[in-house]
């Protein structure tokens, strides 16, 4: 009898936990944001080659979802490229028309990569002449 009830408030902990992560990151400012996104990303640098860290490498791990709120408040057209490199340090790689083998470029748009799990899995600003359309993610489902 108790196993359930044990089991039920278990459950509850851990998604009280996950709203009240999700909360604290939708509360941080972009420049506490930036930070940690920094500090994360030269952590992830120095990973060793088949090292797994949750807080890097898991999906919805910090590292995931401090990149996917920076992609949220970066990805507007009220931001320039320009802002992108300031906040997040420069990309990873930058494709120019064609480039990219994943996702088709329409003309004049650029896509700043930043790097989440190697090429599998990473976040791409849209940009035209300098101002960013949107974010996106690409995973490669593998």
């Amino acid at each position: 009898m108790k196993s359930p009830v044990i089991f039920i408030l278990i459950l509850i902990l851990v998604c009280l936990g996950m709203t009240v992560k999700s909360q604290t990151l939708e509360s941080m400012n972009i420049d506490s944001l930036a930070k940690e996104y920094k500090a994360l990303r030269e952590q992830k640098k120095n990973q060793k080659p088949g090292e797994y860290c949750a807080d890097l490498n898991a999906f919805k791990g910090k590292l995931h979802l401090i990149m996917d709120e920076l992609g949220k408040r970066l990805g507007t057209p009220s931001c320039k490229e320009e802002d992108i490199k300031r906040k997040m340090g420069e990309p990873d790689t930058i494709w120019v028309e064609k480039q990219n083998p994943d996702i088709p470029l329409m003309p004049s748009e650029v896509h700043l990569i930043y790097l989440w799990r190697g090429w599998h899995d990473y976040l791409y600003f849209v940009s035209k002449e300098g101002v960013i359309q949107n974010s996106k993610w690409y995973f490669a489902l593998e």
